[in-house]
């Protein structure tokens, strides 16, 4: 009867640090995606001729944001007009993204919103 009163409080207490150990690790390598608005139409905006007409795309790789090779264009593809995308807005971080795929994002400081007919 001795040995049950002495393996359950050590047993509770392995288990209990094996869920602060793994949840320590998970929460290390996570991105943590703070919220997510409603999908919008958006533009990406150029205040002067000196900006770029792409932006860059950013994706998450082991738990991090990166800046991939890849560029959007800000023009549609007969480069007449801009480009109109849906997007949502998500905190990743405590930074301010436009999420346009899965694993596709872009810098919230050209973004603009548009109203949709």
């Amino acid at each position: 009867m001795r040995n049950q009163k002495v393996v359950l409080p050590v047993l509770l207490l392995l288990v209990s640090l094996g869920t602060l150990f793994t949840s320590v690790i998970f929460t290390s390598q996570a991105t943590a995606v703070v919220s997510e608005g409603a999908e919008k139409n958006i533009v990406i905006s150029r205040d002067s001729i000196e900006e770029s007409l792409s932006v860059p795309i950013y994706k998450i790789s082991k738990g991090k944001m990166v800046q991939s090779k890849q560029k959007l264009s800000i023009l549609d593809a007969d480069k007449s007009r801009l480009a109109i995308y849906k997007a949502k807005k998500v905190r990743i971080n405590n930074k301010a993204y436009w999420k346009l795929n899965s694993n596709t994002y872009i810098d919230d400081h050209r973004v603009e919103t548009v109203r949709s007919k």
